[in-house]
């Protein structure tokens, strides 16, 4: 755990001096020191977002919505990913769903899985549609989400 903050705190000291005197540092680089982050913790932690808005000029909830656009970043050390669409189409009948699934995941341990919704997966033709682990189910219901559910017990 220490080798890991000491790891953190040369990466934050290095981007921190690329970033110099400018008001911000380039989205670019941004991503990248997010990126090493991950590689040291497994995830990106939130009190590594305090140091990385410091480092970086940029505030902590635009580095949080950086995270989200970058399907390789994780804010979370969950061992599964479930997205649910929350677009036009999948919103409405995706709402129970997603009841359904976080009382599902209150019966498994802490960081078995973290739920998130997303807009649009595109694929509205064959909604509702939901995530795991990326991989996308496609007519979700309630049989669909008990067998999300196993999966990730298993």
């Amino acid at each position: 755990m220490m080798e890991q903050h000491e790891q953190f705190a040369q990466a934050a000291e290095y981007y921190k001096k690329q970033k110099g005197s400018a008001a911000i540092l380039d989205q670019e680089t941004t991503v990248a020191f997010l990126r090493e982050t991950q590689d040291i913790y497994g995830y990106i932690p939130a009190h590594a977002l305090e140091t990385i808005a410091l480092c970086t000029g940029y505030k902590v909830p635009l580095l949080q919505k950086i995270i989200k656009l970058y399907p390789s970043l994780k804010a979370s050390n969950a061992a599964h990913e479930i997205v649910v669409c929350s677009g036009g189409r999948c919103g409405g009948a995706n709402a129970a769903l997603l009841s359904q699934l976080k009382k599902g995941l209150e019966q498994l341990p802490v960081n078995t899985a973290e739920v998130r919704t997303q807009n649009c997966f595109k694929q509205c033709g064959k909604g509702p549609n939901i995530q795991l682990d990326g991989v996308l189910y496609h007519q979700c219901n309630a049989d669909t989400v008990n067998a999300i559910l196993e999966k990730i017990k298993g």
